[in-house]
């Protein structure tokens, strides 16, 4: 929500270049959550190692592209708030990729909480 009000907020609209950048890894993560949702329904080990590529490919993206948007801000070559902007959505793009990547690893090991596992014990108790 932040981002949606800074980018609004501009003097400035983005350039088409940062658009597409946004675009672009917009639909990356709309593609990793989507095969996020399948590997939950069916755990299928497929989905996995495709989710886990994914966000190497994100991760290989977001190290690029913001990199390139700093120096660009530095060189006078790019407005510091559209920037900055477009940083803070990679930024955001980049945890969320490496969060569902992170629900993968533990949905593939059959990871539970210890504490849902306390609770459970406890009303199992009772």
């Amino acid at each position: 929500r932040i981002l949606n009000y800074q980018i609004s907020m501009q003097k400035t609209p983005l350039t088409d270049e940062l658009c597409e950048m946004i675009s672009d890894l917009h639909n990356k993560i709309s593609f990793m959550m989507d095969l996020g949702i399948d590997y939950l329904q069916e755990f299928n080990e497929d989905y996995s190692y495709k989710i886990v590529e994914m966000e190497g490919r994100i991760n290989e993206q977001y190290k690029y592209l913001r990199n390139r948007i700093l120096t660009e801000i530095q060189n006078g070559e790019l407005d510091p708030a559209s920037g900055l902007n477009t940083i803070d959505y990679l930024d955001q793009v980049q945890l969320i990729a490496d969060k569902m990547k992170n629900l993968v690893k533990a949905g593939s090991h059959r990871f539970v909480y210890p504490k849902m596992v306390a609770a459970n014990t406890l009303k199992e108790e009772k």
